[in-house]
């Protein structure tokens, strides 16, 4: 499937939310706190999305692999990489603490409900190693390359000056529509280390994705298992 690169510095106006969010999801003890969190210090460091790309063509019932590569363009290590990911059907909305790969409950129209657009394959996101091809032994490393994850953000450890990382989150689309994939870089889950482009910005994006319904006869359900006639 053709891969499109993030339309980077899309929607930037939502992006000063996703950094306050973290901090305050850290602060208030949603979620493990990495020991780092404490000594924090208030700095920039300049960040750079090197790769952002995600199917922009799917199907239900087919799985995806989203891939970010980040790199640590300043002469500081950064305290910690943190990715932030949230869903929207109708440009680019807010974040909001929701599962990631699903849509927020005010866009799904559900109550308090939200609804999977992807589901997340078992054990990722992971961390690829430098140099790895882009196959399928990523699934056989260690579980999870995310230390935590908060509602929608996933914390990456430390990234030394001059470093690149590349992430990768595995799903399986089960829901047929139009969304954007929207993603916004942090340098800390405190919120005093702060990440920019060169231009000053949030490092963000989003990427469109379409996703076309699983063939006749195929069965999807909300965990992504499959029945039926589900082949290509």
């Amino acid at each position: 499937m053709r891969e499109r690169a993030g339309e980077r510095g899309a929607g930037r106006g939502a992006v000063p939310g996703v950094v306050a969010a973290v901090g305050c999801l850290v602060l208030a003890g949603c979620g493990a706190q990495p020991s780092g969190d404490v000594d924090e210090r208030a700095a920039t460091y300049e960040v750079e999305v090197v790769r952002a790309s995600f199917p922009e063509q799917q199907r239900v019932s087919l799985t995806s692999d989203l891939v970010l590569t980040v790199r640590n363009r300043g002469d500081r290590d950064l305290p910690e990489l943190a990715v932030t990911v949230w869903t929207g059907n109708a440009g680019v909305e807010a974040p909001k603490p929701e599962k990631p790969f699903s849509l927020p409950a005010a866009d799904a129209r559900a109550g308090d409900r939200a609804v999977a657009v992807w589901v997340p394959t078992p054990g990722f996101p992971k961390i690829r190693p430098a140099g790895a091809a882009d196959d399928a032994a990523l699934a056989r490393r260690p579980d999870g390359g995310a230390e935590i994850a908060q509602t929608d953000t996933f914390a990456f450890g430390p990234l030394a000056a001059g470093a690149t990382r590349t992430v990768v989150w595995r799903v399986t689309a089960v829901r047929a529509g139009r969304y954007r994939l929207n993603y916004a870089v942090a340098a800390g889950l405190a919120g005093r280390a702060r990440a920019v482009d060169a231009t000053g910005a949030t490092p963000a994006g989003r990427l469109p994705v379409r996703i076309t319904a699983a063939p006749s006869g195929c069965v999807v359900d909300d965990r992504g298992r499959t029945s039926g006639d589900c082949d290509d």
